[in-house]
């Protein structure tokens, strides 16, 4: 299966974050996830992408963290979602350093979209292997939970 990661980052990150950062650190986790789902097969999904927005004006319209949008087509075999990491989200509880808090929020995410799929498939008829795919979520992150 591939998984895309394209991503936006608003120009005022907090001082305590620098947006090179946090860029860097989804060129970690796309290749990661790249490398670990590369040889995954999900019935149902052959391909996952994700539009991740971070801070600042991009994210203005996101009420909240987490996955904004999330849509399934059927021909395809694709999922094409939103991650939105609002402006308030890196001084917000719990007080981590910036690489864990972004993991935290990618792993909470991506699970969040695991669920959205399976359920989505499996309205469809479609057995979807979330267990598999957490665990995939979870070995590609592992890579990136050192502060």
């Amino acid at each position: 299966m591939e998984i895309i990661l394209s991503s936006a980052i608003g120009g005022d990150i907090s001082p305590e974050i620098n947006a090179k950062n946090i860029h860097q650190l989804v060129i970690e986790v796309r290749k990661s996830l790249k490398t670990r789902f590369k040889d995954k097969f999900f019935y149902g999904v052959d391909k996952i992408k994700i539009d991740l927005y971070v801070d600042g004006d991009i994210s203005e319209y996101c009420t909240e963290s987490g996955v904004a949008k999330c849509r399934y087509y059927q021909k395809k075999r694709e999922i094409a979602s939103e991650f939105c990491i609002d402006r308030n989200y890196w001084l917000s509880e719990p007080s981590l350093g910036y690489k864990r808090k972004f993991n935290l929020f990618m792993e909470a995410s991506l699970s969040n979209l695991g669920t959205f799929i399976e359920k989505r498939l499996k309205s469809d008829g479609v057995n979807f292997d979330n267990t598999l795919f957490q665990e995939t979520i979870f070995e590609s992150l592992m890579i990136n939970h050192r502060d």
